[in-house]
């Protein structure tokens, strides 16, 4: 046997997640929640597959104690998928104000994260306004309901932001992405190219601690992310792997709250939990719906949407979502005509 820290994912017909308790003493307690080949959920300390013995990140892992990355409680009943997206978007409601389409977009792609391991492509979401917008807001709660939402700025340097995502391979949520230079050379801008589909990886050389060697490590970047940016990106290739909210400066709702207490976090917390639920209790492969495909919008865009839209059981916001890529796809051509190249 071997041991192997991780924070969870499906090995050998075993479906397992981490999962983070809080004491009343403030500590952190960590666990598995578990289902078995024959479908039986469970609360496990360890798991041991095919000869590994998984064991969950220590819970005094500063980057969980900070709460840099969010983890559910336990798994909780959730009624049916179409109740669980019903409280996702009435959560988002009370604390953001978004067009009701996006709303419902958001909340059809929160459902997608806790399932995105099982697609080759995804899109990512982005909030694109000036200061005092609601940005920050955006990705706030949207995030936070999201699979391993882990919460990060824009001055964080490259090399945290992929051993993040390789170590936990959950939901990037990056505020103030207004990097010095979002063209194609940028590092960043090249982990979000290449974080949309299976496979997009980051290589680095890492040192031997015990010699003078040096061997290339490989680090797994693909995954959900949500952004936020002040101006559009200089590379329209990472433009094209965003669906967009332009916010604007007018004032918010009455009855959303200025600031986020401790009970916006004990409600996303509990809705995660009914997530991991859903998590556990449906994740098997899932072929993707070709027929969904809009011919009118460019290859790319199908490509990071149809797995959204095979999420969506409903037609009317399979209807809508295609509108909205139109034109957006629209929208894209338009500024690439206004370019040099």
């Amino acid at each position: 046997s071997r041991y192997e820290r991780c924070a969870g994912g499906a090995v050998g017909g075993w479906v397992l997640e981490q999962c983070v308790v809080r004491t009343p003493d403030g500590q952190c307690q960590a666990h598995f929640a578990v289902r078995d080949p024959q479908g039986k959920i469970s609360i496990k300390p360890t798991v041991e597959v095919a000869g590994i013995c998984y064991l969950p990140y220590a819970a005094s892992t500063r980057v969980i104690t900070r709460d840099v990355v969010h983890f559910p409680e336990k798994p909780m009943l959730y009624g049916t998928a179409n109740e669980l997206v019903g409280e996702i978007r009435r959560f988002l409601h009370r604390y953001l104000d978004i067009d009701p389409f996006y709303e419902k977009m958001a909340s059809y792609y929160i459902l997608f994260t806790w399932m995105y391991d099982l697609f080759e492509n995804l899109p990512y979401l982005r909030a694109l306004g000036d200061y005092g917008t609601g940005k920050t807001r955006f990705i706030q709660t949207i995030g936070a309901l999201c699979y391993r939402p882990m919460f990060v700025s824009g001055a964080t340097t490259v090399s945290p932001v992929f051993r993040l995502l390789d170590a936990f391979r959950g939901t990037l949520v990056i505020d103030e992405a207004d990097f010095n230079n979002s063209d194609a050379e940028n590092e960043i801008i090249k982990i979000l190219n290449v974080g949309y589909y299976r496979g997009g990886v980051v290589l680095r050389s890492e040192k031997d601690p015990d010699s003078d060697v040096y061997f290339p490590s490989v680090n797994e970047v693909y995954g959900p992310k949500i952004l936020a940016t002040r101006k559009p990106f200089q590379d329209r290739a990472t433009e094209s792997r965003c669906l967009t909210k332009r916010m604007t400066t007018r004032r918010p709702r009455p009855g959303i709250p200025y600031t986020l207490s401790n009970e916006f976090w004990q409600e996303a917390t509990a809705i995660r939990n009914k997530l991991l639920m859903y998590r556990l209790v449906n994740h098997r492969p899932i072929t993707l719906d070709q027929s969904l495909a809009d011919e009118s919008v460019e290859p790319r865009l199908n490509q990071v949407t149809l797995a959204l839209k095979t999420m969506i059981d409903d037609p009317v916001t399979r209807a809508e979502i295609d509108t909205f890529i139109r034109a957006y796809n629209d929208q894209m051509i338009g500024e690439r005509q206004l370019t040099i190249p």
